[in-house]
């Protein structure tokens, strides 16, 4: 009579507990291979960005081959047709000599491509952030062209 009862607790617990402490399991794996993450974009454009006149940036989910392939064309094509691409994260008007902070929200896996829509762009008008994204990144934009700078603000920087 022990061991009947014994086999049916073990059999319950095999038959009804598991799947569910299983399908709990499968779920939290597909989550934790997609999760989100917040970076950070501190943009800082010169006064002489762009001659002075304002312009747009735009962020977009992408990889490096579609980044190198992607013309200037592209994607201010992509931007004023088709605003509803689920690749662009995000589009901002940039006033020159005015700091911005953008936050993009994005999948950790993906890497992210930044493009500055300068009137007369130079080769170096987009700029792409490979996976694993930092939380945090420095922009600069001169003249027409876009950089990644490791500037950081110290309390003796407001000194001199």
């Amino acid at each position: 009579m022990i061991t009947l009862y014994l086999k049916s607790k073990k059999y319950i617990f095999i038959s009804c507990v598991l799947p569910i402490l299983l399908i709990g399991l499968v779920g939290c794996a597909g989550k934790g291979s997609g999760v989100e993450q917040i970076v950070s974009l501190n943009i800082k454009p010169y006064k002489n960005a762009n001659l002075g006149e304002p312009f747009y940036i735009a962020v977009y989910s992408t990889n490096r081959e579609q980044f190198l392939t992607t013309s200037y064309f592209d994607i201010t094509t992509k931007l004023f047709k088709d605003n509803q691409n689920k690749n662009l994260l995000s589009f901002q008007l940039i006033l020159p000599g005015e700091s911005k902070k953008i936050s993009i929200y994005t999948q950790k896996n993906n890497s992210l491509g930044i493009y500055a829509l300068f009137t007369h762009p130079s080769d170096q008008w987009k700029l792409l952030l490979v996976k694993p994204l930092k939380s945090k990144y420095n922009i600069v934009l001169k003249k027409n062209s876009i950089f990644l700078t490791t500037e950081t603000k110290h309390w003796w920087n407001k000194i001199f």
